[in-house]
């Protein structure tokens, strides 16, 4: 918690000082590379969690099904011109939610939708037939379910 926040107060005041030193017309320059850095980390983190958690589930015995969407088959990933990435949610055998792996554009933004699913114990059907805005990154959650079922129709 608060050795985290302390990171980025420090992060946020090295980009500062770098931005004072380069001047005002690099901000944007340096805004991007930040971006980038960032996505490349957290990208390559959430990839390592995801093995680890249906590695987990494996090793313990569990039977599961899972269900994938890529953001390569998302009109809204498309249009924002961020199609790397994907949702992955892991199911028990009465389908309810096990975990959830999102990599990619706004999943910070998506992680709530399984979150709630899990503590309610709602299963991969209530996660499939609950409506969606369109378009919206959301859906890949809704689609990853589909595909968990067996009736993914946009892949």
């Amino acid at each position: 918690g608060q050795l985290r926040q302390l990171s980025k107060q420090m992060e946020m005041q090295q980009m500062q000082a770098v931005f004072n030193a380069l001047a005002k017309e690099h901000h944007d320059e340096i805004m991007q590379m930040r971006r980038e850095r960032n996505r490349a980390g957290l990208q390559e983190l959430q990839e390592k969690l995801a093995a680890e958690a249906e590695a987990q589930v494996k090793a313990q015995g569990i039977e599961y099904k899972v269900g994938r969407f890529p953001y390569t088959a998302s009109g809204k990933a498309t249009a924002a011109g961020e199609r790397d990435g994907h949702v992955k949610l892991i199911f028990d055998s009465e389908e309810k939610l096990l975990g959830a792996h999102f990599v990619g554009h706004n999943v910070t933004e998506m992680i709530g939708e399984p979150t709630l699913a899990k503590v309610l114990g709602v299963n991969a059907h209530r996660i499939a037939r609950t409506i969606h805005a369109h378009p919206s990154m959301h859906e890949a959650v809704m689609e990853a379910a589909e595909d968990a079922l067996g009736c993914a129709i946009h892949m």
